[in-house]
């Protein structure tokens, strides 16, 4: 009887030790459940529109349009640029941005407008890509993608210069982020 007396105090003092690490094991394979396979936190995509120009655009070109050129030798000056500035700010943790683009609606001032003709785009400083305009006469769509880099949280800037020989007459410029978010 005492063996199985010494036996039983041996059970009593590892019991909380075979019990923790139960417990211990349980709590591990819970987390490792809730993770992806890559061991990060899920994500989801989402994107947003950012309005820099929005007129109701006319019949004659109005005072609330934005006219943007680079004509040499044009008086008073020879270019006149569209520059905004903006905050993009995520509803949730930024992961990274997928992709942006810029759609403008504008009127052309050469009638009908000569092949090729294109506006560079600039963020923050940095060239980040163009937008090509169609040959049509009268108001046209255009839109291009832009370099991921063109945006980051917080404020921004943007800004459209014309190639030489453009004149355009801009009615909306929107800029198009699509971003990743860790939930």
């Amino acid at each position: 009887m005492v063996s199985h007396m010494k036996w039983d105090k041996l059970i009593r003092r590892k019991n909380p030790i075979i019990i923790g690490s139960f417990l211990v094991a349980i709590f591990i394979t819970g987390v490792c459940a809730y993770t992806s396979p890559s061991g990060q936190s899920p994500s989801k995509r989402t994107g947003v529109d950012i309005d820099l120009l929005s007129v109701i655009p006319g019949n004659n070109v109005s005072s609330q349009s934005v006219e943007i050129y680079n004509i040499p030798g044009h008086v008073p000056t020879s270019s006149l640029n569209f520059t905004s500035a903006f905050a993009f700010a995520p509803a949730k943790d930024l992961f990274k941005v997928n992709s942006t683009s810029l759609t403008l609606i504008y009127l052309e001032a050469v009638s009908p407008p000569p092949s090729g003709m294109r506006l560079n785009v600039f963020a923050n400083g940095l060239s980040v890509g163009f937008v090509l305009l169609q040959q049509v006469s009268g108001r046209a769509t255009a839109s291009g993608p832009l370099n991921v880099q063109a945006v980051h949280p917080g404020a921004n800037s943007l800004m459209i210069n014309p190639a030489p020989g453009v004149d355009v007459t801009l009615y909306q410029v929107r800029l198009t982020v699509e971003y990743t978010f860790s939930t």
